[in-house]
């Protein structure tokens, strides 16, 4: 974005400057005046005098400044870094024209932005947006550089449609430590320097965005796993079926951690143990969303249990250390009833 560098018109230049002026008390966007340019700049400095200091210090949102908070980010919105290099000519810098007229256009402009922008956000974090092929709203050097090295991963996905989790989304703080160990599948600032990423872990795709000086914010959490993907949740498992594999997960809880055991039988049914904050036991057939939920824990250790015959029904009776009496492990679990 390239400003005048006089308070006139392009077509219009200073006079010779002959003074220093570094009032910006009377630099004020919400009162526009009038500027007369018969005399030469409304803003004078000498050769070889910088005013870029004082200016860029009363639009920084850390310092005091004459400035009311509404101008402050309209001159931060047009002096974005990534958008403008007006902040490395230094001496040479002269502040945009306030003339109401010009005043106006610019708040016109960036409203523009503001809108663009958040068409953007509204897209990405829906489920119509794809990683290699993003679409008219996003730079167009998003899909020659993304199609090489996703495409491949979006095929696989593309057969799994996503489903919102909002549950997910309103407990942030879930995936605050995966965040920042996890790589992301997609990472891309837009020209403005807004970035863009989206995380997958297992069944779980996290998308967020991260405006300029600010922090990396969750706006949509999806899964490839729909409630109907279990059609054996309400099916009644057989206490004869036979266990053939222990998985225990642990997963953050807080500022803790937590454990639970996974089973899975022959005919293909899963049975979670956990236990409570009271020290119960608690056990579930086929629950729901126990993909997602494993996507966000780790796998302690798994084993296959079939050569000790147990069934369900026998491992019912199991009050504790339930991992080890049906694997055999001599091993000690973070929770010794699990």
């Amino acid at each position: 974005r390239q400003f005048q560098r006089s308070f006139g018109p392009m077509s219009v230049q200073p006079s010779r400057v002959a003074g220093v002026d570094l009032n910006l008390d009377e630099f004020n966007l919400s009162a526009p005046t009038p500027v007369s340019r018969e005399g030469g700049s409304a803003l004078q400095s000498d050769a070889g005098v910088d005013i870029s200091a004082a200016f860029w210090s009363s639009i920084n949102d850390e310092s005091a400044s004459m400035f009311s908070k509404e101008d402050k980010t309209l001159l931060r919105s047009i002096f974005n870094p990534s958008l403008s290099d007006r902040h490395l000519e230094g001496d040479r810098f002269v502040p945009p024209d306030t003339s109401s007229t010009y005043v106006q256009s610019l708040r016109f402009i960036i409203k523009e932005e503001e809108e663009v922008r958040r068409q953007r956000k509204k897209h990405f974090c829906g489920t119509s947006f794809v990683m290699d092929s993003p679409g008219q709203l996003f730079p167009s050097s998003w899909r020659a550089s993304v199609e090489i090295s996703h495409q491949e991963a979006s095929r696989k996905q593309s057969s799994r449609p996503l489903h919102p989790r909002l549950d997910y989304k309103a407990q942030a703080q879930v995936f605050e430590q995966a965040l920042k160990k996890a790589v992301p599948a997609f990472d891309k600032r837009t020209e403005d320097g807004t970035r863009y990423r989206i995380y997958r872990f297992g069944s779980l795709e996290v998308r967020t965005t991260e405006d300029t000086d600010e922090e990396e914010k969750i706006g949509a959490v999806f899964s490839h796993c729909a409630s109907t993907d279990a059609p054996k949740r309400h099916e009644l498992v057989k206490d004869e079926e036979r266990l053939v594999k222990a998985t225990e997960y642990v997963e953050a809880s807080g500022k803790d951690y937590h454990c639970y055991v996974v089973m899975e039988t022959e005919m293909k049914n899963t049975i979670l143990t956990e236990e409570l904050k009271n020290g119960t036991l608690r056990r579930e057939a086929n629950p729901k969303d126990l993909e997602d939920r494993n996507s966000l824990a780790k796998v302690l250790r798994s084993a296959d249990c079939t050569k000790f015959g147990l069934t369900v029904g026998g491992m019912k009776a199991l009050q504790s250390n339930i991992y080890n009496q049906v694997t055999g492990s001599r091993e000690t679990s973070f929770r010794m009833k699990c």
